[in-house]
């Protein structure tokens, strides 16, 4: 390790940003208020965007590529570039001596993440990679009352995930999730399968449904709904995905041998069930009274929440703010101890490979259904 990669425990952690997009709003927002982080530059091909990124934001540099950016001393990259550009962009900033931070989804295809892999192993740099639903307090609740074995082996997992596609109802069909029917599963599936992946380890066979086509202006034709059977690592799952809702709403449940528990994302509740000594009567008395002092105490603290928000506080602790903080957080603290991401190249990979099983078997699933002659073939 040269010496300006040295002693990163004594001094910030130096940032860049690689795209300017919306997404690197929250980004650097949140970079702004880490004490361990200073964030230097951003880049991005559109060299005016990128200037506008720096002026808002303070930076010291702005450019127009990750190799003009090696002019500025950096430890660290956030890598928020479209996803089918996230393996050419995260290899060129390793290769420049750089850590990375990965927007999902980490890559496009397996073969991507290997060559990532590959990459971080030849310069030596640490990759990690944001999977933010797993960092809601929620989730992280629920991973506790597991680790504690408070509901025993898990067997099953149930994931739901609806997400409005405002941006075809609003006149953006070119945009990349729309290209092809994999892309959007791609763009929006590593929430939900991220929660998936740390529970159920990887993932092993798919049998997959979709339905709700729509073609478009470009004559690409788009499924609003995949419906995933999943056998993986540590028991089967089952994966829902709707584009079709007019309302975002996500949710997990977790069936173990001696309990379960459902986790509200994004309204950031938890309720659990376990076996007890009690009677049913008892105990579902005693079930009811504790969940509804959980739900009713978060729903509190999400109104104050909201009400700060409106009053203009910069601070936020509604659950994808929690979520995105608590990612980046976590990768700037394990550079700092010199350990490994907490959501790491093999985290990213078989999330990877979560989308990448659906997306085939849902191949399959339009080539075998005689309603659906003359698809277009997921890629």
């Amino acid at each position: 390790m040269d010496e300006k990669r040295k002693g990163l425990n004594d001094r910030a952690i130096r940032v860049g940003i690689v795209g300017a997009g919306g997404i690197a709003e929250v980004h650097a927002g949140i970079l702004k208020v880490l004490p361990e982080v200073e964030l230097v530059a951003v880049a991005d091909f559109d060299y005016s965007k990128a200037v506008a990124f720096q002026k808002r934001y303070g930076l010291k540099a702005a450019f127009d590529s990750v190799r003009s950016m090696a002019a500025c001393e950096l430890d660290a990259v956030h890598v928020l570039t479209p996803p089918h550009t996230h393996a050419a962009a995260t290899i060129e900033c390793l290769e420049q001596g750089w850590h990375a931070f990965v927007e999902k989804p980490f890559a496009v295809s397996p073969a991507e993440c290997e060559n990532m892999k590959r990459a971080a192993a030849l310069y030596g740099r640490k990759v990690g990679v944001n999977h933010n639903l797993t960092f809601t307090p929620s989730y992280l609740t629920m991973l506790d009352a597991i680790r504690n074995c408070r509901l025993g082996e898990i067997q099953h997992a149930v994931v739901v995930y609806n997400f409005p596609l405002r941006r075809l109802e609003t006149g953006m069909p070119g945009h990349w999730m729309f290209r092809n029917p994999g892309n959007l599963l791609l763009e929006v599936g590593p929430h939900p399968a991220s929660t998936l992946q740390l529970l159920m380890g990887r993932v092993q066979q798919a049998a997959t449904a979709v339905s709700t086509a729509v073609t478009l202006g470009s004559g690409a034709t788009i499924y609003r709904r995949w419906q995933s059977s999943l056998v993986c690592e540590r028991g089967t799952a089952q994966f829902f995905f709707s584009g079709d809702a007019d309302y975002k709403d996500g949710w997990i449940t977790v069936i173990g041998q001696d309990g379960a528990a459902t986790v509200d994302l994004l309204r950031d509740t938890v309720t659990i069930t376990e076996k007890s000594r009690f009677s049913p009567a008892v105990d579902n008395l005693r079930v009811a009274a504790v969940n509804s002092r959980s739900l009713l105490a978060n729903s509190i603290r999400g109104y104050r929440e909201y009400f700060k928000r409106f009053l203009g506080s910069k601070t936020s602790g509604d659950p994808y703010y929690l979520g995105m903080i608590g990612s980046i957080r976590a990768f700037h603290q394990a550079l700092k101890a010199g350990t490994p991401p907490p959501i790491g190249l093999d985290d990213g990979a078989m999330v990877v490979e979560y989308c990448d099983a659906m997306i085939r078997s849902g191949h399959e699933f339009l080539a075998q259904s005689k309603d659906h002659e003359g698809y277009v073939a997921i890629e």
